[in-house]
């Protein structure tokens, strides 16, 4: 959906999409964080803290860490 023009604020249907009935594709969501950030910068001229705090892209960040295939880091460090 980049190449075309959204619609503002279409970054919280984006989010919600993702969380319910949840999403599989990382590279997807990805995507969406971008186009949401760009979507910040464009239309409400906001800095990056202010990026940061939006709760659409808060969400979308938090589904991309529980739907993506990486493992978790691991708390326990192991020497060889």
């Amino acid at each position: 959906m980049s190449e075309t023009k959204r619609p503002h604020g279409s970054r919280f249907r984006d989010a919600l999409v993702i969380i319910n009935p949840g999403a599989c594709n990382p590279s997807g969501v990805a995507l969406s964080i971008v186009d949401a950030c760009r979507e910040m910068r464009d239309h409400e001229n906001v800095d990056t803290n202010r990026i940061c705090q939006d709760p659409a892209i808060r969400l979308m960040v938090t589904s991309s860490h529980t739907s993506s295939a990486w493992p978790a880091p691991s708390t326990t460090s192991s020497t060889t």
